[in-house]
């Protein structure tokens, strides 16, 4: 697998994004490496509805690491809600009807080698879907 994505480029595709995106990294993220997310967020800049927030100190798992990553994301979607609202059950009623996408990156920034395997990460991705959303559904890309 590591050798049939070693040359994939979204990038040609940030374009047809139609919906509010929030691009979120870290400056010590030693999988992707803080360029790769900041590249994104210039190439999406043109967007009006597009933010990029970079963390410091959180490393790759910043989605699971940052203290504050669930209330960022909020709002981002719910800029106009209450502090007080921001709670595991009104959250879930608004986001019954919202998808996201989260593309996993299993290689070594600089090595381009596997850190670990696909398996490993689907696990990992479920562990923190279900622990954060409530669960998931994977289709393959």
């Amino acid at each position: 697998m590591a050798e049939g994505i070693k040359d994939f480029d979204a990038a040609a595709d940030l374009d047809k994004i139609q919906c509010p995106v929030l691009v979120i990294g870290d400056m010590e993220d030693h999988v992707l490496g803080p360029a790769a997310v900041e590249n994104i967020g210039q190439l999406l800049q043109q967007k009006s509805d597009c933010e990029l927030y970079m963390y410091d100190g959180y490393g790759h798992a910043v989605y699971d690491t940052a203290p504050d990553f669930k209330e960022r994301v909020f709002h981002f979607f719910y800029p106009e809600e209450p502090e007080s609202l921001m709670n595991d059950d009104s959250i879930a009623e608004k986001e019954k009807d919202i998808q996201y996408v989260m593309y996993l990156g299993t290689n070594d920034k600089d090595t381009n080698e596997p850190v670990f395997s696909q398996e490993e990460a689907k696990q990992q991705a479920k562990e923190i879907l279900i622990r954060y959303f409530g669960g998931y559904t994977i289709q393959p890309a």
